[in-house]
Parts: structure tokens; sequence; C-alpha cells
């Protein structure tokens, strides 16, 4: 699996993840979770959102996080799971 994220980003911005799996069969589970890790303003580690798809004859999906407010300034992650399993964890900024 490969995942691609920038590390950081100006808080109008909206959060992309883009995975790409590679001999997964249909009926894979992906799922993203987003987190709050240290940001301004907010307990930290609170989740965000979170959204699971499940996989047909595509090997590359785009997860996405958009808020109709200005991101506060932080650490943020985006947590990957196939099948349950954790992947990956992806921490990123908003300056």
């Amino acid at each position: 699996m490969a995942l691609e994220i920038s590390p950081f980003f100006s808080g109008d911005q909206t959060f992309y993840c883009v995975v790409k799996v590679a001999n997964a069969p249909e009926d894979t589970t992906l799922k993203a979770v987003w987190t709050a890790v240290d940001v301004e303003g907010v307990d930290p580690n609170i989740l965000i959102s979170e959204f699971e798809l499940t996989t047909e004859s595509e090997n590359e999906f785009t997860f996405n996080l958009q808020n109709d407010q200005l991101w506060p300034p932080g650490s943020y992650k985006v947590e990957i799971f196939m099948d349950g399993t954790l992947e990956k964890t992806l921490e990123f900024e908003v300056q």
C-alpha cells in the first residue's frame, strides 16, 4: 500500500489522502480516520471524521476532509485501515 499526503496545509484547504493498493481482492475494506492531534482550542486527539469504502476493480482511492470554517492551526493525522488492520498513520500540520 502506498500513501500520499502533503505534510503542510493552510487553514482554508481540503485535506486529501491518496491510497494506492496492489493485489488487493475485490471487497477489501479501506477506512480513513481523521484526528485532530494537537490543535488550538480543541482537546487532544479528537476524532474529526472517518470514512469507509469497499474496493472493486480500482487500485487508487482518494479520501478527503473539508471544513466550512478555517481549520485551526496544529497537528493532525489520518490513519488508514485495510480490512480492520491499521496499515499506516500519516501526520500533517495546519499552519
